[in-house]
């Protein structure tokens, strides 16, 4: 358009809007945005959740069609996905750009892209599309179908459905399914394929076996995969009556029968069925049954107990399951007088102890057809003496026993008989009783020690369980033939050893042995006991105690010697005592001890033999006193000494025996030249260095003299 157009151009536009209508709203001014156009980038497809290759590419222009620059433009995607950036500003060549997410839905998705305007200006936007695609398969779920409950060998009625998802939820079509049946039955399809739904499904038919079945649905490895359904297959009409137990049994007429009567009602396939009566009528031979109506237990069972009739013969009855059929039981009523040889005579322990133990015996009474009598007198005895059985007589029972308590205090083998109604009984049981078990303990063997040729009382218990033992025990002596026995009284006793020699050394002892022989209860036993047999003693004569008196001095080491001796033993025990010793006892042989002072100081020595005599010898020994130790001459020369002017000097003389010094300075051309003073003061007339001699004299006149240079300052 030439520039010669533009002015008529622009005042025709307005008019042109009035009168289209668009009296309410306004074209922008020249240069502004007026459109929005998008370039490239739309149209596009990808995965949910997934960044779009390629960018969405808008242009805005002007009323001319010129490209606007600096342009804010909107891209509008947060229904839909999400655009990058949300907002942004057009380049020179009017355009802007933003990279497009999907979000999780799948499908066509549409946004928008507009470039904000004033309230009451056309608006100035646009639109673009995208489709979402989805995501590869993630899981497997149970959509419906599960926990159904169907007759056995019934198809279930809703079909088993389950859903292949991607992880956001999206159906997946096309994923392969495998089906499987467990525990019974079968699938309509052991493989099926998702729809477009992203679901699959089969039809179930239940197994012949009531209870619970289950069906597998298996997708890969994804998650969830197998998905399990539970089915509950109940039974089916009931079919037959089976007799399980309590069948041909015999009784004695009137009692009741050891096993109780047992039926099972199933269906077709052999499943149990639950909750179903069952009435018990008593067919020949009368008697009764307990209860008369049942029903079937979770295993389709039932049962009473039958009761049979009074009389003996054949005895029936019916279990009837109305409209399914019957069952019916036959029993043998049977009673007879006692069979000695069908019946039985048994004892339990089959060994007991004497005194103490018991059995008991069991007699089981039968008849001819080996059928328990009861109501029989039964009587007991046994071979051997000393035995008891209680009670004397019984009655049998309903099953045909009776029993008895048997013990005895004589140990030997018992045989057991028993008679019916007076009649014997052939069968025999055997009972050992055997002796007990007894102690023997030595109480008492005084004196102990003993001396040889004394006599040595000897006590002795034996116990037993329940009573007392009786019989004797001797008392034998290792080392020797001295021996004495005693009967027991209560299991007690005693009995006089004369010892007639000394044990052996070191220990003099000899082993008294105390034996039990036992008796008709109670078996034997030992026990033993130390003794001690000494020598007759000998008249002891005492030791004599003697030491020199060594040469000893104040404050030194003085060795003492034991010169003592035991002419018919050894000395066990030594006690030295020393006055103002260090230490001031002793038990060595030979002690050395140190006097603290001088002068005469007494010493005792007590010794002890092995048999306990004792001697003293006590003397006088006289302790030097120590030698005299010079004194110690010391002083420290001082170091500011002048010339012309007093100086002071200062004795650090010592004596370590001595209680007092005398000292003698000498200072070369000093003033005065010689002191007798501890802190003597001097003036020396020049400089230079110069001797000074200390000598100290303790006071024993032992001397020492030390010389040392002192400078002296001019």
């Amino acid at each position: 358009m030439s520039d010669r157009l533009v002015l008529p151009f622009l005042i025709a536009l307005p008019l042109a809007i009035a009168a289209c209508g668009g009296d309410t709203l306004t074209l922008p001014d020249e240069g502004e945005a007026a459109n929005i156009e998008v370039m490239d980038g739309n149209g596009q497809r990808g995965r949910v959740g997934s960044v779009l290759p390629e960018s969405l590419v808008v242009q805005v222009t002007d009323t001319r069609d010129r490209a606007v620059a600096g342009a804010e433009v909107v891209f509008d995607f947060a229904d839909q996905g999400s655009a990058s950036p949300a907002t942004t500003l057009t380049d020179a060549n009017g355009r802007a750009a933003a990279l497009l997410m999907l979000g999780t839905t799948v499908g066509e998705v549409a946004g928008a892209v507009h470039v904000p305007v004033p309230a009451g200006r056309r608006p100035v936007e646009t639109t673009f599309t995208a489709t979402a695609l989805s995501d590869e398969a993630d899981k497997i779920t149970l959509t419906s179908g599960n926990n159904q409950t169907g007759t056995v060998n019934s198809l279930l009625a809703a079909p088993l459905v389950v859903q292949v998802t991607d992880e956001f939820g999206n159906p997946i079509q096309g994923v392969a399914v495998e089906w499987a049946a467990v525990g019974g039955g079968e699938v309509s399809q052991t493989s099926t394929f998702t729809g477009a739904n992203g679901q699959a499904s089969v039809t179930r038919t239940l197994g012949n076996t009531a209870g619970e079945q289950s069906t597998l649905a298996t997708a890969g490895n994804l998650a969830g995969s197998p998905v399990t359904f539970i089915h509950t297959a109940t039974a089916g009409s009931a079919t037959g009556v089976l007799k399980v137990s309590g069948d041909n049994q015999s009784g004695s007429p009137g009692t009741e029968l050891r096993q109780p009567l047992v039926v099972q009602v199933l269906d077709a396939s052999g499943n149990p069925i639950p909750n179903r009566a069952v009435t018990w009528v008593i067919g020949s031979g009368g008697g009764s049954v307990a209860p008369e109506n049942t029903t079937t237990d979770p295993q389709g069972n039932a049962s009473t107990q039958w009761t049979l009739g009074p009389a003996v013969g054949a005895n029936t009855v019916n279990a009837v399951v109305s409209g399914v059929g019957t069952a019916t039981f036959s029993a043998n009523a049977t009673a007879g007088e006692p069979s000695g040889a069908n019946s039985e005579v048994t004892a339990s322990p089959s060994t007991i102890t004497a005194g103490s133990g018991s059995s008991t015996i069991t007699v089981t009474i039968r008849d001819a057809g080996n059928n328990p009598v009861a109501g029989v007198s039964v009587t007991v005895s046994s071979s051997g003496s000393g035995n008891t059985i209680s009670p004397s007589s019984a009655s049998s029972g309903s099953n045909g026993v009776a029993t008895f308590t048997f013990s005895s205090t004589a140990a030997e083998a018992k045989v057991i008989t028993a008679t019916a109604g007076g009649a014997a009984i052939d069968d025999q049981a055997t009972i050992t009783v055997q002796k007990a078990t007894s102690i023997i303990e030595i109480t008492s063997d005084d004196p102990d020690p003993s001396v040889a040729g004394q006599e040595v009382t000897v006590e002795f218990n034996v116990r037993g369980g329940g009573v007392s033992p009786t019989g004797n025990v001797t008392v034998t002596v290792s080392e020797g033939p001295e021996s004495c026995s005693s009967a027991l009284s209560n299991g007690s006793g005693s009995c006089i050893l004369t010892l007639l020699t000394p044990g052996l050394q070191p220990n003099r002892r000899r082993i008294l042995t105390a034996t039990y022989s036992g008796d008709d209860r109670f078996l034997g036993d030992t026990d033993s006991e130390n003794h001690v047999v000494n020598a007759v003693p000998v008249a002891n004569n005492p030791p004599t105690a003697a030491f020199e008196a060594p040469s000893c001095t104040v404050g030194q080491p003085c060795q003492f010697t034991d010169g003592s001796s035991d002419g018919d033993g050894t000395i066990q025990r030594r006690l030295w005592e020393f006055q103002d010793g260090t230490p001031a006892t002793s038990s060595d042989p030979n002690p050395s001890v140190t006097f603290s002072s001088e002068g005469s100081k007494t010493v005792t020595l007590t010794v002890t033999d092995d048999d306990g005599a004792t001697d003293v010898e006590t003397k006088q020994v006289t302790v030097a006193p120590a030698p005299n130790q010079p004194p110690t001459a010391a002083f420290d020369p001082p170091t500011n000494c002048v010339a012309g002017q007093p100086c002071e000097f200062f004795g650090e003389s010592s004596d370590s025996d001595g209680s007092s010094l005398t000292r003698v300075w000498e200072f070369q051309d000093g003033n005065p030249p010689t002191s007798t003073e501890v802190r003597p003061s001097v003036t020396f007339s020049s400089a230079g260095p110069k001797q000074v001699t200390l000598t100290v004299t303790d006071d024993d006149g032992a001397t020492d003299a030390v010389t040392h240079t002192v400078e002296v300052a001019p």
